[in-house]
């Protein structure tokens, strides 16, 4: 079973595929979970890592400046 973990500020993140369910489950600590599909996961990626490519120009401009 593939899982990703992130750490963040707030804590861990875990994400996990469960193949039984057909889905990623997103765990947030206490807060619970998030399921998404696969195709919604990787929407989910695209999304940030386009966020974290602007926030790389943006700190670059900014440094720049």
């Amino acid at each position: 079973m593939a899982t990703l973990t992130l750490s963040s500020s707030t804590g861990p993140v875990r994400f996990e595929a469960q193949p039984i369910s057909n889905k990623v489950a997103m765990h947030v600590g206490a807060a619970g979970r998030v399921y998404f599909t696969a195709e919604e996961a990787d929407a989910a990626a695209a999304d940030l890592q386009r966020a974290a490519a602007e926030l790389r120009q943006a700190v670059s401009a900014e440094a720049a400046a």
